[in-house]
């Protein structure tokens, strides 16, 4: 499990794929570049334009706590901690066989928050050979529970049974 700074949380603890991830990363970049080369009002537009309603209430929020007023050390370590925040999350990579509608998404992001804790993303692939199930690989461990792979498995048990049925 990781460690992740306070100021921090309202920012990151919502992110559910490694796609918003790198999404996330880029827009806290792009943030930081805008803050300090162009000032509040481009600032603004990239928060309105860029980001979630409500992501950008959240950086609002953050921003506007004293320590960050006219203190733009404070500001860029802000920034950096994120970043690394993000760095540091660790993938749970999924293959189904279908693309997972938003619901499905945030029930699996509840359900590894729960488990597995803040920290823990989702890296979901599909593949329709599997039929049904998930492949599932988590800090270097892999399982596969899928419905091709539970008949092959039921088919390789009962062999001479099914060739009895069969013949």
């Amino acid at each position: 499990m990781i460690t992740i700074p306070d100021i921090c949380m309202p920012i990151v603890r919502n992110v559910r794929t490694k796609e918003e991830r790198d999404m996330l990363a880029e827009e806290m970049s792009e943030l930081e570049a805008t803050l300090f080369r162009s000032g509040q009002e481009a600032f603004e537009k990239v928060l309105s334009t860029r980001l979630s309603e409500r992501m950008a209430s959240a950086m609002r929020d953050i921003l506007g706590r004293q320590e960050f007023k006219n203190n733009s050390e404070n500001l860029r370590i802000f920034f950096h901690d994120v970043k690394n925040v993000l760095d540091t999350f660790v993938p749970l990579r999924l293959t189904i066989a279908v693309k997972p509608s938003e619901e499905m998404i945030d029930r699996l992001h509840e359900w590894v928050q729960k488990n597995l804790g803040i920290g823990v993303i989702l890296d979901i692939g599909y593949d329709g050979s599997i039929r049904g199930g998930a492949r599932i690989i988590f800090n270097g461990r892999y399982r596969e529970m899928t419905l091709a792979q539970m008949i092959t498995d039921t088919l390789a048990k009962e062999k001479t049974t099914v060739m009895g049925m069969i013949k």
